[in-house]
């Protein structure tokens, strides 16, 4: 499938290539927002530097899907869909986050970057497949009329 290709299919198959770039760019922003101000610049606790990151990458994310993943029209209902989604899927990433980083940095030694890192990436799996499942079958479900899994 080429690029474009991929860019113009709304079916199941490419919107999850779709959701994994776009969920990629903001993977990249959160974590990077996360590392900056908790690890580099030691401004904020775990928690609260997690919480940045989530933020700026959710915005990123919602942004991305909704235009070009999922190719919907502005909809309020979307929008607090949405966000209630992510309120969701920001809870299981603070738990896992308070826990794993307190696991690995703590319990098991491991220095800060790759205790933040694993810990980011088992989080962001999790909430990702949460996120996807909803977004895809209950609040973007009306921009797909039907059901396609090849192509």
């Amino acid at each position: 499938m080429s690029v474009s290709e991929l860019s113009e299919s709304q079916t199941l198959s490419a919107q999850s290539i779709k959701f994994l770039i776009t969920g990629g760019i903001s993977a990249v922003i959160d974590l990077s927002l996360t590392w900056l101000f908790q690890i580099a610049l030691d401004l904020l606790a775990p928690t609260e530097a997690r919480t940045v990151g989530f933020v700026a990458g959710t915005l990123a994310a919602y942004i991305l899907n909704r235009r070009w993943t999922f190719r919907a029209a502005p909809s309020k209902r979307r929008f607090v869909a949405v966000a209630l989604t992510y309120g969701v899927t920001y809870m299981v990433n603070i738990l896992l986050t308070r826990w794993g980083f307190a696991y690995f940095d703590d319990t098991l030694g491991w220095p800060s970057t790759v205790a933040l890192v694993a810990t980011f990436v088992v989080a962001q799996l999790v909430a990702s497949l949460i996120n996807f499942l909803v977004q895809r079958f209950l609040i973007f479900r009306t921009t797909h009329r039907k059901l396609e899994f090849v192509g």
